[in-house]
């Protein structure tokens, strides 16, 4: 049932309730880069969750979302970011070459 319920939860939220804010599109901008950092990111402070013992489970986990997403925004901007328009550029140049 958790499943059917989560479908009919994002269906009505994708048809009814619109999420369009500046964190929820920036959130957009850098998914890929969070998508590929995160599991990193939390491997690294699980590993590190022995020596972090004067916070509590839920403070590690708001930090590992944190460090997740600034990481990702560096990734994002001196990675993705260029080689987006290192991409753009070689395409344009194709593109001139066959006309």
């Amino acid at each position: 049932y958790a499943y059917v319920l989560g479908i009919f939860i994002f269906i009505i939220s994708t048809k009814y309730i619109k999420f369009n804010t500046v964190a929820t599109c920036y959130l957009g901008v850098i998914s890929y880069s969070l998508y590929l950092i995160h599991d990193p990111i939390i491997k690294m402070v699980s590993s590190l969750k022995s020596e972090l013992t004067f916070l509590t489970n839920q403070e590690i986990k708001f930090s590992s979302i944190f460090i997740a997403v600034l990481f990702s925004s560096f990734v994002y901007s001196l990675v993705e970011k260029p080689s987006i328009s290192f991409g753009k550029k070689i395409v344009k140049k194709i593109r001139e070459s066959n006309a």
